[in-house]
């Protein structure tokens, strides 16, 4: 089971500097997952786009993840889209062994031209992005990751009293008059330790409190037990899982699948903005706004429905094919929770070789093959390079993920730092488009 085979699953934070990252990475790979009866215990859009919208919101508050949570006012679902506005992390985490780098001061507004947002504060560094999300009635608040790598949601319960987990922000279950105990207890084992708890259901709402997407009766994990380092950090609270069911550690819809069967957008699709400046980056639920993007998104056929899996063809330096893939059958996975680009060990010396370690390069390619044929999409150095120490070295560590899953080639966000990218579940596709 993915929890995660490359990224913060399970709340683990990921390593980024590229001494350490790989060993996190494979440490986490390794996640062993169980889900087993327990009915003896519980110890506990789319708006049509307006071409003068502004940047801007009209509302910003510096406190609003601080409130209280509280009921808000049911609305009526809407076809508008939903946009979780992302927060990028400060470059000096990139040097740290875990990454703990998901800090956010949360504003929860409305822009009556766009639909729904939640948005949040850059703290710079283009690595990891979180967004804010409610659970139960009335609202309690948490910050997650935004993760198309996994399919499940998992946050803490005030059941955990470890000082790691009080370091969070805790589920109250009591607290909530939407929820139910599943009857199934679940743990998660991996490198940095180990965590036990229930699944649940309840409401799991996003955007603004007044207008928002309500997700009824949402299944979720809730982490009463932990061992090991797994919460060691106060950055962020969770993870929500974006992925498909095939990839769920357990058999309920996921919160893509129920968003659709209860109907509550006019198109089945989610879109990532990692903005390159000081605008605000996000999740958008619905389709795309225009102003993120440049030109037309172009579409490429899901190859399995698990992760967001594309056929590779080979990957490009300049003009010079690298012939990974000489049966023109390799696997690259879109994945918003890794920073960085991931290959097969057995590939990585060939691509360092190929793009040198300079600041200046060639252009790397992926090429990408569906039923409508071959599309190229391009990075330039500035994008795949990353700095340490003012040092330029390549953004890419390796990663051996066991078949069949494996061998996979992940794009993390160094390439979405350059496209908006778009995950369309009807039909089952991945758009990409120039960001602006």
């Amino acid at each position: 089971m993915k929890f995660s085979w490359f990224i913060l699953s399970a709340l683990v934070a990921q390593a980024l500097a590229l001494e350490t990252e790989a060993n996190v990475k494979s440490d986490h790979s390794a996640a062993d997952v169980f889900v087993e009866p327990d009915h003896d215990h519980f110890s506990l859009t789319e708006e049509k786009e307006s071409e003068t919208e502004s940047d801007e919101d009209p509302e910003d508050t510096d406190d609003a993840f601080d409130e209280e949570p509280g009921s808000s006012e049911e609305v009526e679902p809407s076809n508008k889209r939903l946009k979780v506005h992302l927060e990028k992390l400060s470059d000096h985490f990139e040097s740290e062994k875990f990454f703990l780098s998901l800090k956010s001061h949360h504003e929860n507004m409305l822009d009556s031209r766009n639909g729904y947002k939640v948005t949040l504060r850059d703290l710079g560094g283009h690595s990891a992005y979180a967004g804010v999300i409610s659970v139960g009635k009335p609202q309690q608040k948490f910050k997650v990751i935004f993760d198309t790598g996994s399919s499940n949601l998992w946050i803490p319960s005030v059941e955990c009293k470890s000082s790691m987990c009080r370091m969070h922000h805790q589920f109250d279950h009591k607290k909530s008059k939407d929820f139910s105990l599943v009857g199934a207890s679940m743990g998660v084992k991996f490198g940095t330790g180990r965590i036990w708890g229930h699944l649940a259901r309840d409401t799991v709402s996003l955007g603004h409190e007044n207008h928002q997407i309500k997700v009824k009766q949402q299944t979720f994990g809730m982490i009463e037990r932990e061992q090991g380092m797994v919460f060691h950090t106060n950055r962020f609270d969770g993870i929500l899982g974006l992925s498909f069911s095939a990839l769920s550690m357990y058999k309920a819809p996921v919160l893509f699948d129920n968003i659709a069967k209860q109907h509550l957008l006019q198109h089945q699709m989610f879109s990532f903005y990692y903005s390159p400046s000081n605008k605000r980056s996000m999740v958008e639920f619905g389709t795309p706004s225009k102003k993120h993007y440049r030109g037309k998104i172009k579409w490429v056929d899901v190859s399995k429905p698990m992760y967001w899996q594309l056929k590779l063809k080979d990957i490009k330096v300049g003009k010079r094919h690298l012939k990974l893939c000489p049966d023109g059958d390799c696997k690259l996975v879109v994945d918003t929770g890794t920073h960085m680009f991931t290959t097969p060990s057995t590939h990585m010396q060939t691509i360092l070789s190929a793009i040198g370690h300079g600041c200046d390069g060639e252009d790397l390619t992926f090429v990408v093959e569906d039923s409508q044929g071959t599309h190229e999409f391009t990075v330039e150095p500035k994008y795949y390079m990353t700095k340490f120490g003012g040092e330029c070295r390549p953004g890419f560590m390796a990663l051996d993920v066991p078949q069949p899953r494996g061998p996979l080639f992940i794009a993390g966000n160094l390439f979405m730092q350059k496209y908006l990218t778009v995950y369309s579940h009807h039909p089952k596709q991945v758009g990409f488009a120039v960001a602006k």
